[in-house]
Parts: C-alpha cells; sequence; structure tokens
C-alpha cells in the first residue's frame, strides 16, 4: 500500500482501520471504482459490457459519468485524487484547500457516497 515513492496513501490509511462493515462497503466500492476508471481508460472502452443487474448495456465512461452525475462532480474529483492518484494527507491539504482533519472527513464521506451508489451501503439521510 506504499506509493512508488515510498509515502503511505490516504487511502491505505482509511483501510488500514479494523474491518467494520463500512470499512468494508467502502473498499469494495472503491475497487470497483478503481476497475470501472481502468475500464474508461483502455483503448477497448467503447466495448460494453452488461450493467449490474440489468440486460442494457453501457460502455465505461458512461458509467462513469452517471455516477458523477448521481454523486456529483466534487465526490469524483476527490475519488480521483485518493483512489486513482494515492495522494498523501500532504497533498490532498494543498489539493483540496483544507486542514488535515477536513481531508480525511471528505475523503470518508466520498467513499460513503461512492458505496451508496453501487448499493452497497444503505443510503443515509442527511440531517435538515
Amino acid at each position: 500500500n506504499l506509493r512508488t515513492d515510498g509515502r503511505r496513501s490516504l487511502m491505505a490509511d482509511l483501510f488500514a482501520a479494523p474491518a467494520s462493515p463500512d470499512v468494508v462497503r467502502q473498499s469494495a466500492a472503491a475497487g470497483r471504482y478503481r476497475d470501472e476508471f481502468i475500464r474508461a481508460s483502455q483503448p477497448a472502452a467503447d466495448r460494453a459490457r452488461p450493467v449490474f443487474g440489468g440486460g442494457t448495456r453501457q460502455s465505461p465512461s458512461a458509467r462513469l459519468a452517471a455516477l458523477e452525475s448521481e454523486i456529483g462532480t466534487r465526490s469524483i474529483r476527490q475519488l480521483e485524487d485518493l483512489l486513482i492518484d494515492r495522494a498523501t494527507v500532504t497533498a490532498l491539504i494543498v489539493r483540496w484547500s483544507m486542514e488535515a482533519e477536513g481531508v480525511r472527513a471528505a475523503a470518508q464521506e466520498a467513499l460513503a457516497r461512492l458505496a451508496v451508489a453501487y448499493e452497497l451501503s444503505p443510503a443515509v439521510d442527511s440531517p435538515a
């Protein structure tokens, strides 16, 4: 779980926590997101595969676009920084313009949204 430069990413820290059901669900959602991202970036990405639970075919790019419309552009960008770039807390403090505590909370919120979007966690009502 070290980056190529030897530093530990925030993602590795978040998933190193004791395996609570939420951490397991978020880790599964993260793996699925990374898979979709990799598929969408490959030359053969236009070949579609069936969508889970449905018979329609959708390209990886279209699935990521649908995910972005569901959870928001900000969460998608945070997930890319966290899961694809494997950024450290220090890098995310600068990139997200937050304090360290805020970075961790924002990352956990983005992962929670992802798990809900992939139907791995129940939707949580936000307080009104």
